[in-house]
């Protein structure tokens, strides 16, 4: 599930692995007009 976090004027896509949580976070940052919305999506597994 995605969730909006905040609003961000750069966009970018980064990809975080955390071995110890097993957490994937991925952040996407899609620029919408001229304004940036920023998406948090957490994969646990």
């Amino acid at each position: 599930m995605c969730s909006v976090v905040g609003i961000s004027y750069v966009y970018d896509i980064w990809l975080q692995r955390s071995t110890d949580d097993h957490v994937i976070s991925l952040f996407v940052h899609i620029e919408l007009d001229t304004i940036n919305f920023a998406f948090h999506c957490d994969y646990k597994h």
